[in-house]
């Protein structure tokens, strides 16, 4: 199924609502507990230093460090050009400890980015490696971390390019006990994971780790967490969604 981006006149527009529920972008919405958008975001926003949860669960993030200028702040456009980037130095959202993340079996991460230089480990979401953390590693490869997994530490097959736009997914499916990560929709691996999620109350962070370090370095445009796995044919759907408005 072909998405289509939504416009006014001729105007690409960011958002769009029917009374309080957003009805532009179109993710799955089951199990969504914490969703960010930065298209449309400028540096001069009265609200910049917010990341504003468009789940309707109350988890908005604090943009912590950013300089609000090229480099270090939003991208203040659409299609691959908008986001927000993260300067490699101490640039990271602040999160902190979301209750929605509490007593879940299953949970997906999805994240569109653009990769910098990779030089080494740098944290795309983190909840320290005794819960979860998606991140790039100095080989190209991107690394999920699910603390409670009898194997945690997991490499994708494909390596990453630099500078370049990638729609990613980690799913981990207590029920079935397999662990999975989506490159642009292409299943990257499906593994065998016997464990469980083992829940921390350290704090979440987008772009670093906690504390801050091994920050990234790169552009971020939309995160979203559910307390479920996707199915390939959800994560299908949202990257298509993502491909046309960010021209992945």
């Amino acid at each position: 199924m072909k998405i289509k981006d939504a416009y006014i006149g001729e105007n690409k527009i960011a958002r769009a609502y029917q009374g309080g529920d957003i009805i532009h972008p179109s993710p799955v919405m089951d199990g969504l507990v914490l969703w960010y958008d930065f298209m449309g975001r400028t540096n001069s926003d009265a609200q910049r230093a917010v990341a504003e949860d468009l789940s309707g669960n109350g988890n908005h993030g604090e943009l912590v460090n950013f300089a609000f200028e090229e480099g270090s702040g939003y991208v203040e456009g659409y299609g691959n050009s908008g986001g927000v980037n993260f300067d490699g130095v101490d640039d990271l959202v602040f999160i902190g400890n979301p209750p929605t993340l509490e007593n879940i079996q299953s949970m997906s991460l999805e994240l569109t980015f653009t990769t910098g230089s990779i030089s080494t480990w740098q944290r795309l979401i983190d909840k320290n490696w005794s819960f979860f953390s998606l991140a790039l590693w100095s080989d190209d490869r991107l690394n999920v971390n699910i603390g409670g997994l009898a194997s945690p530490n997991n490499f994708s097959v494909r390596n990453l390019k630099k500078n370049t736009q990638y729609h990613v997914v980690a799913t981990f499916d207590f029920a079935s006990q397999t662990l999975s990560l989506f490159i642009n929709a292409k299943a990257d691996f499906i593994r065998d994971a016997p464990g469980r999620l083992n829940y921390s109350r350290v704090n979440l962070i987008i772009g670093a780790m906690n504390p801050a370090a091994q920050v990234f370095a790169g552009r971020i445009s939309s995160a979203r967490i559910y307390n479920r796995a996707l199915t390939e044919q959800e994560i299908q759907h949202n990257f298509e969604m993502e491909k046309e408005r960010w021209g992945i």
